[in-house]
This record gives structure tokens, C-alpha cells and sequence, in this order.
């Protein structure tokens, strides 16, 4: 198999998405991730609710990550995004 084929094989089986679809969602988002907004440097990944399985859109793979970590103190912690979000922007800035 090539990477393509891997990928789109990928796709299929955790997202249930062709790479037609794939593609037809960056164009929709012009290339730009869709939590962040920045131009994809490198080819954006699928970000999906962990609950409910749908897709949510392309991001950044860092974004992914954050968004990743973010629903686990919502979710496992049982801490309001508001809080969260409050809490980063007091540890970040001086």
C-alpha cells in the first residue's frame, strides 16, 4: 500500500470519510485550520468529538492536541471552559 492509500483507508475506517471528502473540507475551509484560522503549513488532520464520533473539521495537528487536552479537563475534571480558558490566560500572562 502507499501512504495515500493507507491514509485514505484511514479515513474511511475511523471517520467514515472518503478523501474526495476530505478534500472537499479543506477547500470548504480554504486550507486554513479550523480551530486556529492559520494556513496549514503541513497537511491539516481530522478533528472528531470522542463521544459522539462526528467530525468536527480540519485543524492543525498541534491544535488537535490542545483541543485534545482541553476536553479532558472539561470532561474528566469536570472544569467550565470558562474556567479553563481563565486559568490559561492567567498562567501565560505576566
Amino acid at each position: 500500500l502507499t501512504p495515500a492509500s493507507r491514509y485514505e483507508a484511514h479515513l474511511k475506517q475511523r471517520y467514515g470519510m472518503t478523501m474526495q471528502d476530505w478534500q472537499d473540507m479543506e477547500r470548504q475551509q480554504n486550507g486554513r485550520c479550523l480551530f486556529c484560522g492559520q494556513q496549514a503549513d503541513d497537511r491539516l488532520v481530522v478533528d472528531h468529538d470522542h463521544k459522539t464520533g462526528r467530525v468536527r473539521g480540519l485543524v492543525h495537528s498541534l491544535c488537535n492536541q490542545l483541543i485534545g487536552r482541553v476536553e479532558v479537563l472539561r470532561d474528566k475534571w469536570g472544569m467550565p471552559l470558562d474556567d479553563i480558558t481563565d486559568r490559561i490566560r492567567r498562567y501565560l500572562l505576566p
